[in-house]
């Protein structure tokens, strides 16, 4: 810097002062707060007087420059010797602010160092961004950290007690702060109601809590299926023996306590049941029965699914499923579900049976034979006789007969069955005698007589018809219209229905 000379004038001769030419190199600023690190240098003699100077600081220094200078005003009296001319120059040193902090403390939690301290720099020859080293002391710790200026740190994990900072900025200008982290009081929750679960497997249970000690406010966790977050839990789940919930206290500082509770169900309800299946199939005999009951509280009521309410016993089921519902005196209830199996129905085979023996005579019965129930069986038909054997007999051929067996649980079977018309094979003769001598006096066609829409026709050798019958109630006799016919060669046609068969043949007439 170029400072061109000013001042007063000392000698006799005020016109022989003229003005001077110099530099200047400076530190104006020092480096901390009441240091004295500012210096100021001349850059050589000044030019444009005499060319014989002397120097006086306002530090006491006499030289070309000036150093260790404290903040404030310092001046430079630069004499010109050769014409008695002062020349006084001033300059203004500054300093910095002073380098401080802020501790700003995080209580620990009760009995835990789990402190924490935010700290921040303020002052000291750094700018915005510039970096601070902080160096922590305080009860079981030593610690330092980088940062910036105005921004804050963070020293957590510290126990209850007395910490100071030392702050040093980029300079190595220092300050300190101090700070106290305290300890919470202790966080103290308390469950102050619960509530057992109403019934068995009924999830009613609950529970009312408090918190205090420590930093409000408070946050509640539960773990229960639901991890309710309230104070007050709901719809809790118990057993006989009881299920353990334990509350979870949080306060603003991270600190967290607990407490517990048990939450109890009632005994269930236990019962022995019996059932008795209906003894036939279609009957409706069954019955139920508890036999014992236990836990719950009593007295106990019943609700049959048939509607029935006042017995412990219920009779006159059908098969198929039902159920009971036992209620106790807090009105839990438990219900039993039952299946009555469906007795298998008395079943068995009825069986005709007719024949024709060899002389045309026919024999006709029917046998019931029971495949199922339990025996001995009793037999009842409906025939004429009423007979009560297995097998019923003598009785006619295309008639129906019905029977009822009974088995030794009284179940039921009732059957029919109707009896085969049997074709008896016919014997038709080629040739009689009607002499009536009481041998061979008419045309015996044997089991005939069993076919009553049987049509018989017989011709004369010129085709005329001499005899005709439905059915073969009164054989023939040899006549026609009552006149006796001659020996001779006839010819019949005779049709069968029940049969589905025809015969044609030749019959003699001998006398």
């Amino acid at each position: 810097m170029v400072i061109l000379c000013w001042g007063y004038c000392t000698s006799l001769n005020a016109a022989s002062c003229v003005g001077l030419n110099f530099t200047i190199s400076s530190t104006l600023v020092v480096a901390c707060k009441d240091s004295c690190t500012a210096q100021i240098t001349l850059n050589g003699a000044p030019t444009g007087g005499s060319g014989n100077y002397s120097y006086l600081w306002s530090s006491g220094q006499t030289t070309l420059f000036a150093q260790n200078l404290c903040a404030g005003t310092v001046t430079l009296t630069i004499t010109d010797v050769g014409n008695a001319c002062d020349t006084v120059v001033s300059f203004i040193v500054t300093e910095p602010t002073a380098v401080t902090g802020n501790i700003i403390s995080v209580p620990a939690c009760n009995g835990q160092c789990n402190g924490s301290v935010l700290l921040v720099a303020y002052g000291g020859g750094g700018g915005p961004g510039s970096p601070y080293d902080y160096t922590f002391y305080g009860p079981l710790v030593t610690d330092s950290v980088l940062g910036t200026i105005d921004s804050l740190q963070t020293i957590s994990g510290l126990c209850p007690g007395n910490y100071s900072v030392l702050l040093t900025d980029p300079l190595g200008c220092q300050g300190t702060a101090t700070g106290v982290v305290t300890e919470a009081t202790p966080l103290v929750p308390t469950i102050t109601l619960s509530t057992n679960a109403s019934c068995p497997s009924v999830c009613d249970g609950l529970t009312n809590s408090t918190a205090s000690g420590s930093i409000p406010p408070y946050s509640f966790s539960w773990d229960d299926p639901a991890m309710q977050t309230t104070a007050n839990a709901t719809a809790l789940c118990g057993t006989v023996a009881g299920i353990t919930y334990t509350l979870t206290v949080t306060d603003s500082l991270g600190c967290t306590a607990t407490d517990a509770v048990a939450i109890q169900e009632p005994e269930p309800i236990t019962l022995t049941f019996s059932t008795t299946d209906p003894t036939c199939g279609g009957t409706c005999d069954g019955s139920a029965i508890i036999t014992n009951i236990a836990g719950g509280t009593s007295p106990y009521t019943y609700s049959w699914s048939s509607g029935q309410t006042s017995s412990t016993v219920i009779n006159a089921l059908c098969p198929g499923t039902g159920s009971v519902t036992i209620t106790d005196a807090r009105d839990c209830d438990t219900t039993i579900n039952f299946t009555l199996a469906q007795a298998p129905e008395l079943e068995g085979d009825i069986v005709p049976f007719s024949d024709c023996d060899a002389a045309g005579n026919l024999t006709a019965t029917a046998t019931v034979s029971p495949t199922s129930g339990t025996s001995p069986y009793t037999y009842s038909w409906d025939d004429p006789a009423l007979q009560s054997t297995q097998t019923a007999i003598g009785l006619t051929i295309g008639q129906t007969y019905n029977v009822i067996v009974l088995d030794a649980s009284g179940c039921r079977l009732d059957a029919s069955t109707t009896i085969p018309i049997v074709l008896c094979e016919l014997v038709i003769p080629n040739t009689f005698s009607p002499n009536d001598d009481g041998f061979n006096d008419t045309w015996i066609i044997e089991n005939l007589i069993n076919y009553t829409a049987a049509k018989l026709k017989v011709y004369n050798r010129w085709g005329d018809i001499v005899f005709t019958s439905t059915g073969y109630n009164k054989p023939w006799k040899g006549k026609s219209a009552g006149a006796n016919l001659p020996a001779a060669v006839y010819y019949y046609v005779l049709e069968v229905p029940e049969t589905k068969k025809n015969y044609a043949g030749q019959v003699t007439i001998v006398r």
